[in-house]
C-alpha cells in the first residue's frame, strides 16, 4: 500500500464520513466557509487542495477581476476566486449538476463577507446551445445574455474542455482572458493546445505533484495555464 493510501486509511479511522460547513484555514480560499467532508476533502480545509496550481491562480487574479468558474463543483474555486478578486470582484459560478447548484447557493449566502459578487448559472457549457438540456455556450452568455467579458476563466468539466473552448471562441478573441484548464486525457489536452496556440496564447503545462499527489482515476490529468504575453 502506498504512503498516501496508508495515511488516508489511518485518517478515516477517526473521521466521520459526512460533510458540514467548515471555515478554510489556509490557502486560496482561506476564511471561506465550505461544505467539507474530511474523509475526502481534508486538503481543502488546510488549503493544500490541488496545490500544484496555487501559484498560477494567485498570480492571475487581480482586485476587481471578472472571473468564470466553469465546472464549479463544491465551490472551492468559486470562493477562492471571490476572495482573490475582492474588493468588488465578480465571479460567475457555472455548474451543470442541479443538486450542487443548490449547495452553491447556500455556500454563497454564507460567504457574503468576501467582498465579491457571485452569480450562479446551472448549465453545462459546451460548443452548442440546447435549452431543454441546459446546455449553453460562453459566447451565448456573454453576447446574447449580457454577462461580462471575462478576465480569468477556470475550467474543469471532466473531458468537455475542448468543446467549451469552441463555444467560447468569440469571447476569447475579444477578451483574451487568462485561463486555467484542467484536462482529462491526452487527446483533449492536444485539442485545447491546438485551439489556443494559434490565438497567441502561451501555454504552460502543470503536472500533478510528485510528492503526496492526490489520487486521480485518470492516467492523464493535469492543467493548462494559458496567458497572452
Amino acid at each position: 500500500m502506498s504512503l498516501i493510501h496508508t495515511l488516508r486509511a489511518v485518517k478515516n479511522l477517526f473521521v466521520a464520513d459526512q460533510a458540514k460547513y467548515r471555515r478554510v484555514r489556509f490557502g486560496l480560499a482561506r476564511g471561506g466557509r465550505l461544505p467539507i467532508n474530511l474523509r475526502h476533502q481534508f486538503r481543502m480545509l488546510w488549503g493544500v487542495y490541488e496545490r500544484e496550481i496555487r501559484s498560477a491562480l494567485a498570480s492571475s487574479i487581480r482586485p476587481g477581476d471578472r472571473c468564470y468558474d466553469v465546472g464549479s463543483g463544491d465551490g472551492y474555486y468559486t470562493i477562492a476566486l471571490a476572495r482573490l478578486a475582492s474588493p468588488e470582484g465578480w465571479v460567475c459560478s457555472i455548474e451543470a449538476d442541479e443538486r450542487l447548484g443548490e449547495t452553491l447557493r447556500r455556500t454563497v449566502a454564507l460567504n457574503a463577507h468576501l467582498g465579491s459578487r457571485i452569480e450562479i448559472v446551472c448549465a453545462m457549457l459546451g460548443s452548442d446551445i440546447e435549452p431543454m438540456r441546459r446546455r449553453e455556450t460562453l459566447d451565448h452568455l456573454v453576447f446574447d445574455k449580457g454577462y461580462p467579458l471575462p478576465q480569468f476563466i477556470k475550467c474543469d468539466i471532466e473531458g468537455g474542455e475542448s468543446e467549451f473552448l469552441r463555444g467560447a471562441a468569440r469571447t476569447i478573441v475579444q477578451a483574451s482572458p487568462r485561463m486555467l484548464i484542467e484536462v482529462h486525457g491526452a487527446a483533449t489536452e492536444q485539442q485545447c493546445c491546438d485551439f489556443l496556440r494559434p490565438q497567441g496564447y502561451r501555454l504552460t503545462i502543470i503536472d500533478q505533484a510528485a510528492f503526496l499527489p492526490e489520487v486521480r482515476p485518470l492516467p492523464h490529468n493535469r492543467w493548462l495555464y494559458a496567458v497572452k504575453p
